[in-house]
């Protein structure tokens, strides 16, 4: 991450780690199930699957997903202005530059990265995140602001079109889920935030989807003290992976989880055997308005459903 995002909240530690979860937090309404602008977020997430599903009866790839989910990323982070795909095409280069095996880094490249963010940031539209980023922005120390947006980039335009993409499948492919979404969000606002909150099942249907294949394999932390992990002597400071391919489908006390089953998930209730949008102090800060934007996504392509899942088979 410190060769696309140096100063993320992720990488930080001490009193520079307490400032950017502040400024996360606050941005991003962690602990609020509707953020404040989640009405203008909405209308994109509208724009957004009205392109995917206007052709009727065409299929509906990856690849559509994936650049449906870019623009509209775009929108909510930084507003319609032609700035953001240029910091997305830098924000790629670099996420594909830090993937080698021997990472390139550029400082360079970096601030010139940084840079195109806090201008994009300035110039952001009212309601995005961008713009209830602006009073942060501090003279002389972009960290704080510019090196969280591009966390919120990736997350949004990857990490939830991967998991919508999972859960799209999921639900195409059981006839029985797929009726209850529908049957959940047909006759709802879809603009109105709060509906968009009460899909309850949807919900249940997105978070099984990111338990069965979370796109985060592997967590790794490190012990802060000298532990005992079940009969294991930890020493502070040494690193602990945790395996969630395995984790996730292999927890105590929870009936089935090869299958998917979306009533197991109890609304605003996080469980610690499960770490799709990770715990504790590293919570993911805007784990409420992915919920939020996932179930709004799925609503309105369930709506404009059926749909069938052609390949990859599933049972």
């Amino acid at each position: 991450m410190s060769h696309f995002q140096p100063g993320a909240v992720t990488i930080s530690t001490g009193e520079a780690w307490q400032q950017r979860r502040a400024f996360n937090e606050e941005v991003l309404a962690s602990g609020t199930s509707v953020h404040p602008d989640a009405g203008g977020f909405l209308h994109e997430v509208e724009r957004m699957v009205g392109g995917l599903t206007a052709s009727g009866s065409s299929p509906i790839s990856w690849a559509d997903l994936l650049a449906g989910f870019r623009s509209m990323t775009a929108a909510i982070v930084f507003g319609p202005t032609a700035q953001a795909e240029s910091v997305l095409r830098q924000l790629d280069e670099l996420m594909a530059r830090a993937n080698l095996i021997v990472p390139s880094h550029d400082p360079a490249r970096i601030a010139a990265f940084q840079r195109g963010i806090l201008e994009s940031i300035t110039t952001a539209s009212a309601g995005s995140l961008s713009a209830a980023s602006c009073p942060h922005v501090t003279e002389g120390d972009a960290l704080p602001v510019a090196g969280q947006v591009p966390h919120w980039l990736f997350a949004m335009k990857g990490t939830l079109a991967i998991n919508c993409a999972y859960a799209l499948a999921l639900v195409a492919a059981d006839p029985e889920a797929q009726e209850r979404v529908s049957e959940e969000a047909a006759g709802l606002d879809l603009a109105d935030p709060e509906a968009v909150d009460g899909l309850r099942f949807t919900e249940g249907c997105l978070r099984e989807a990111m338990r069965l294949w979370p796109t985060t394999p592997l967590l790794v932390r490190e012990a802060m003290h000298d532990t005992d992990l079940r009969g294991t002597k930890i020493s502070k400071g040494e690193q602990v992976i945790i395996h969630n391919g395995f984790n996730h489908r292999h927890p105590e006390g929870v009936p089935e989880p090869d299958l998917f089953l979306p009533d197991r998930w109890e609304p605003g209730v996080w469980d610690y055997r499960f770490n799709h949008l990770s715990n504790g102090p590293q919570a993911c800060a805007g784990r409420d308005l992915v919920l939020l934007l996932g179930k709004a996504v799925l609503g309105r392509l369930f709506r404009a459903g059926p749909w069938r899942l052609t390949s990859p088979s599933l049972t």
